[in-house]
């Protein structure tokens, strides 16, 4: 499986203000991609869904920062920024207003361990391709389009 690498868009310092901004980790480790199963709650984006983990930045820091520190707080996992690799970069404009997400991927050794802190639990499988509809949340969705 390959993905293509997207450059990140230039954005005006109106636009870096004006916008929400969100990161997310696909894991891999060996031949498996390991996904968060999203909480069944329908106020969270995504309710119920296998997604990437990760989540909202705080002010001032930069997609990779974020990347970061959603990973650990979800994970357990630590990383380092060169370790992330851009898979996909997009905007969304809903009526909550704009938000721009980056997804990175990083691969793990396979002796590392994932822990589960938020979400239902750790979905493993070694194609994208193989998540039924019903469950695939929209970063899955945006890297898929990539292939």
């Amino acid at each position: 499986m390959r993905f293509l690498s997207i450059p990140r868009q230039v954005l005006t310092e109106k636009e870096k203000n004006n916008m929400r901004k969100f990161a997310g980790v696909l894991l891999k480790q060996g031949d498996e991609y390991l996904l968060q199963h999203r909480d069944d709650i329908s106020t969270i984006p995504s309710p119920g869904r296998y997604a990437v983990w990760g989540g909202a930045g705080e002010p001032g820091e930069s997609f990779e920062q974020t990347a970061i520190r959603e990973l650990y707080e979800e994970t357990g996992v630590t990383a380092a920024e060169d370790q992330l690799r851009l898979v996909v970069d997009y905007k969304v404009v809903d009526e909550n207003g704009e938000r721009h997400t980056a997804v990175f991927e990083v691969v793990l050794p396979e002796d590392a361990v994932v822990h589960c802190y938020e979400g239902q639990g750790i979905v493993r499988l070694k194609d994208l391709r193989d998540i039924p509809n019903d469950k695939i949340s929209y970063p899955i969705k945006k890297i898929l389009e990539t292939f």
